[in-house]
């Protein structure tokens, strides 16, 4: 789907000659992630929308997506069904922001969300992409994307805006899940 279609983008760039044939492969990787970015973003604002908790679903989109891509986490094995997963991800996790958002239950989002960080703090950077020292950076990235998302999820928590505490909180917890999964899928192939 996003796969073919970024692919058919990077072609047509350099058919008009706005990219050299060396890069096709590069910004057509550039152009998935930015049209999956889109697809995630346009979904969490419809979610949101409906939901009416516009600003809980940014602000997990916002934290999930910068945890998602330097704490790597479970992938499946084709771009379908991560597209699936992903989706269900998000949808699951907006209307848990929902529901806490509405009980004003965020004190235990963010606890939730405080183990999270003690998960990505340990494990993460998880997945394949980590290699020739980039695992540091990735690493030290991610540490302080949580550091920084669960200190403003307390903030926002402190100053009553339930929503946002626990759409950043769920974001948090939704990326420590990845990480364990990815950490689980990997024991089980080599214990095979």
């Amino acid at each position: 789907m996003i796969g073919s279609l970024s692919e058919q983008i990077a072609k047509w760039l350099k058919s008009k000659k706005i990219i050299e044939a060396e890069d096709v492969d590069v910004c057509g990787y550039g152009i998935f992630w930015l049209l999956n970015i889109i697809e995630f973003l346009l979904v969490s604002v419809i979610l949101g929308t409906v939901l009416r908790i516009l600003p809980g679903a940014l602000a997990f989109f916002i934290s999930f997506l910068l945890l998602r891509l330097f704490g790597g986490g479970f992938h499946m094995d084709t771009e379908l069904k991560c597209q699936i997963t992903s989706l269900a991800i998000i949808t699951a996790f907006i209307i848990a922001v929902k529901m806490n958002a509405v009980q004003k239950a965020s004190f235990f989002m963010l606890l939730a969300a405080a183990a999270g960080t003690v998960v990505l703090f340990i494990l993460a950077p998880t997945g394949t992409g980590y290699e020739d020292g980039r695992i540091t950076a990735y690493r030290r990235i991610c540490r302080l994307v949580c550091a920084v998302s669960l200190l403003t999820a307390i903030i926002m928590f402190v100053f009553k805006v339930y929503s946002a505490a626990s759409g950043i909180a769920a974001g948090i917890i939704a990326e420590s899940l990845l990480c364990l999964a990815e950490i689980l899928k990997e024991h089980r192939a080599t214990t095979k």
